[in-house]
This record gives C-alpha cells, structure tokens and sequence, in this order.
C-alpha cells in the first residue's frame, strides 16, 4: 500500500506529464457545464452590489458620507439605497420600511415619494 506521500508524489508527476491533456479536459468540462449567460449576469450584479456595499460602508466609517433622515418619512434609522451600483457612494437614504417598499414593489424613488 502507497503511503500519503508516496500517492501526492505520483498525482505531481502524472499532472506533469499530462498537462495539456488535463487543460484539454477541463476546458471540455467546462463548455459542456458552462453557466447561461442570464446566470452569470445576475453574479456579476451581485458582485456589483456587494461592492458599493462595502465601498459606501467604508466611506461612512471613514466620514466621507454621512447618514440623514429618511428621505420620504424622516426616520433617523436609515439604510443606503443604490440606485446605480457604478455609482458606490451616491445614496438615498432609507428607512427600513421605505427602503423594503422600494424592493418589493419595484418602484422607482420618485413613486415613494408621493
């Protein structure tokens, strides 16, 4: 029986050996399980949205931006609203109500507002 050492060893030399081979095949793999285009659009948007996430929390810890009222009731407990993720740190600010809302039913920031 090989020892653990003795089987990585092995699994180095053959990935050598067999490296175009191996290239070949994942590349085939992957034409065959390859994700639609509408799925990887919506990862991208995700990756978008985290991004202005993080890029809006860094500027409010930094002060860069501050947090105001919400813009439809007043609220003072408010959360950022994207309008445009390429835009990370214009915001409209939220209350949790307003901002769930907003989600829910699909509307744009001057539907709210009325």
């Amino acid at each position: 029986m090989q020892s653990k050492e003795e089987k990585l060893a092995k699994a180095r030399e053959y990935k050598l050996r067999n490296r175009d081979k191996i290239k070949k095949a994942n590349k085939d793999w992957y034409e065959r399980n390859k994700p639609p285009a509408a799925f990887r659009e919506g990862v991208e948007t995700l990756y978008k949205r985290e991004r202005s996430r993080q890029a809006a929390g860094r500027a409010i810890r930094k002060g860069l931006i501050s947090k105001i009222p919400c813009e439809v009731c007043g609220n003072v407990e408010v959360e950022a609203h994207h309008v445009d993720y390429s835009y990370p740190l214009q915001v409209i600010w939220l209350c949790q109500h307003h901002h769930r809302v907003l989600h829910a039913e699909h509307k744009s920031y001057a539907q709210i507002q009325k």
